[in-house]
C-alpha cells in the first residue's frame, strides 16, 4: 500500500517530462524554421535603409552644388554690374547731368573720331553692317577688353568690358549712342555672366533738357 503513491508520482514525472520535452523540441523546430525568414527580412530592411541613406546623401550633394552654382552666378552678376557702372563713367567721367557731358573723354575719342577699324583696348568701331567682333565666341576678352579697375573678392578674374559706338553724332547734333558689353566671372570660369546696355550721351558742353 505504501508503494502506490510512489509509482503514481514516478508515472506523473515521466508524463510531464515526455510532454515537456516534446513541446521544447517543437518550439526549437519552430525557432529554427523561422530564423531563416527573420534573416531575409532583416537583410531587406537593411537594404532599404541603405538605399534611403544613399538617396539622402545624393540629394544633399545636389543641393550643395545648386547652391554653389547660384552663389557663383550671383558673384559674376555683381561683378558685371560693377564693371558696367565703371564703363558708363568712362563715357563721361564728370557729367553735367544725367546723360550729358562737357566733352568727349580722351579714352573714347578714337571711337567718336572713327580712328579705329577693329576692337582694341576695349573700344570697338562703329559699323552699320558688320557684326561686332566681341559677339564671336573666339573674342579674347582678356587682351581686348578693358579690365575693371576696382577691387572685387571671391572671383576668379576681374570683369572686362568693351565700348562700341553704334550711332555717331548726326550733322548738327552732339548726341552719340554707345553700346557697352560686359563679361564677368564668378568663383570659377564656368560661371560667366554678360550684361549689355545702350547709352546716349550729349557732348554739347551745355546743360540741355534730359535726353
Amino acid at each position: 500500500m505504501n508503494n502506490i503513491p510512489i509509482v503514481l508520482h514516478r508515472s506523473l514525472q515521466l508524463y510531464v517530462c515526455k510532454h515537456l520535452g516534446s513541446n521544447i523540441l517543437m518550439l526549437r523546430n519552430m525557432v529554427q524554421q523561422q530564423s531563416g525568414a527573420v534573416l531575409i527580412i532583416s537583410l531587406i530592411i537593411l537594404l532599404l535603409l541603405t538605399l534611403i541613406g544613399v538617396t539622402a546623401i545624393q540629394s544633399s550633394l545636389l543641393e550643395e552644388k545648386m547652391a554653389a552654382n547660384m552663389r557663383n552666378r550671383n558673384l559674376a552678376f555683381q561683378a558685371a554690374e560693377s564693371a558696367l557702372r565703371e564703363a558708363v563713367t568712362t563715357l563721361c567721367p564728370a557729367p553735367l547731368s544725367s546723360n550729358h557731358c562737357v566733352a568727349v573723354p580722351t579714352t573714347i575719342q578714337p571711337l567718336t573720331n572713327k580712328k579705329i577699324t577693329s576692337c582694341a583696348n576695349g573700344l570697338c568701331p562703329y559699323s552699320s553692317t558688320v557684326t561686332p567682333e566681341f559677339y564671336s565666341t573666339s573674342f579674347d576678352w582678356v587682351t581686348k577688353g578693358i579690365a575693371y579697375s576696382g577691387s572685387l573678392s571671391n572671383i576668379t578674374q576681374v570683369p572686362r568690358y568693351v565700348i562700341e559706338m553704334i550711332a555717331p553724332a548726326l550733322s548738327g547734333s552732339t548726341i552719340v549712342t554707345f553700346r557697352v558689353t560686359v563679361t564677368a566671372w564668378g568663383a570659377d570660369t564656368n560661371s560667366e555672366v554678360k550684361l549689355q546696355i545702350v547709352h546716349k550721351i550729349d557732348y554739347s558742353g551745355s546743360d540741355p533738357a534730359m535726353i
